[in-house]
């Protein structure tokens, strides 16, 4: 397909989603954000955390 033409598929009764965001994590990526943004006089951020072993992600951020 091409970039401009997707289809939505109709969700499935009993497919669940598990957030595996830990909020201390998180919490402390946006502060360490906030600071080396203003440090680094940086136009933007982002960051991802996440488990090596599992893939799951614990923390995603980007500013502004």
């Amino acid at each position: 397909m091409g970039a401009n033409r997707f289809e939505i598929a109709q969700p499935i009764d009993g497919m669940d989603i598990y957030l595996t965001i830990d909020p201390n994590i998180q919490k402390e990526v946006e502060s360490l954000m906030q600071y080396y943004r203003a440090t680094l006089m940086a136009d933007s951020i982002a960051v991802t955390v996440m488990d090596p072993y599992s893939g799951k992600i614990k923390a995603i951020s980007n500013t502004p």
